[in-house]
C-alpha cells in the first residue's frame, strides 16, 4: 500500500482479510482473529529480535583504534549465521 489510511494499516488489513475470509466461505470474525493473531506474532518477533540484536550491536561492537573499523563479537556473528541458515 502506498498511502496508509491508518498507522501501520491497523484495522484496515484485518477488515480486508475478514472480508476475503467471508468471500471464501468462512466467518468474518475468523478472518479478523487470524489477521490479528498474525499481526501480534509478527510484532512479537520484531520486538524480540530487534531488542536482542540492538543490545548485541550496542554492547558488543567497538571501534578499533587503528583504522576505525567496527569489530563485532563472535557471539553476534554466530547468531547471524544461524539465522541466515534458518529456513521455514
Amino acid at each position: 500500500m502506498l498511502i496508509s489510511i491508518t498507522p501501520a494499516g491497523l484495522g484496515f488489513r484485518e477488515i480486508v482479510i475478514g472480508t476475503i475470509s467471508k468471500m471464501i466461505g468462512h466467518q468474518f470474525t475468523e478472518g479478523v482473529i487470524v489477521a490479528s493473531l498474525d499481526r501480534v506474532v509478527a510484532m512479537f518477533w520484531g520486538f524480540l529480535l530487534g531488542g536482542v540484536f540492538s543490545y548485541l550491536l550496542i554492547s558488543k561492537s567497538r571501534v578499533s583504534e587503528s583504522g576505525g573499523e567496527v569489530e563485532y563479537s563472535s557471539k553476534l556473528l554466530r547468531m547471524v549465521r544461524t539465522l541466515e541458515n534458518f529456513q521455514l
